[in-house]
């Protein structure tokens, strides 16, 4: 994979996608440990969020612990480090996250957002307090207007 290379995986429920996801994961970070930081995993909700954070770390007990020869083969060879390289490196990632748990970036699509705009705000020196409203018939009538407001504008 390039460096800048998109990678989409599309798949139905319970095909396996958290554990390629883990997987894919795995091979950023443990080829270098500093790049938790850098990583972005976004979910749909809050239970997946947990269970990808969960597994992740999961993953990285075994790994440490020498504790699941079967998965810390498949680690070796989807990442392509020495087999015996592995403990170390898996014991660093976990004092990276444990020490620094919040740049263990796994989130909702709405907090990842949320914290955009805040950012945002914080920038363009905003009021850095703001509401959501997810009022979907207000929205509809909204955008019905813009739209009714235009009919007729255009020029053929």
């Amino acid at each position: 994979m390039s460096k800048n290379e998109l990678v989409i995986y599309r798949s139905s429920a319970g095909s396996g996608k958290t554990y390629t996801l883990v997987m894919e994961y795995l091979k950023l970070v443990l080829k270098r440990p500093s790049l938790y930081r850098s990583v972005l995993a976004i979910t749909f909700t809050n239970k997946a969020t947990e269970e990808m954070k969960t597994r992740i770390v999961d993953a990285l007990v075994k790994i440490a612990r020498n504790s699941d020869p079967k998965f810390i083969e498949e680690v070796q060879i989807a990442t392509g480090i020495p087999i015996q390289e592995l403990p170390e490196k898996s014991r660093k990632v976990l004092n990276n996250i444990l020490h620094d748990y919040s740049g263990f970036a796994i989130s909702t699509i709405d907090s990842f957002f949320s914290g955009l705009i805040r950012s945002l705000a914080r920038e363009l020196h905003l009021p850095l307090r703001f509401d959501l409203e997810l009022n979907i018939d207000k929205v509809i009538d909204e955008i019905t207007t813009l739209l009714l407001d235009d009919v007729g504008t255009d020029e053929w």
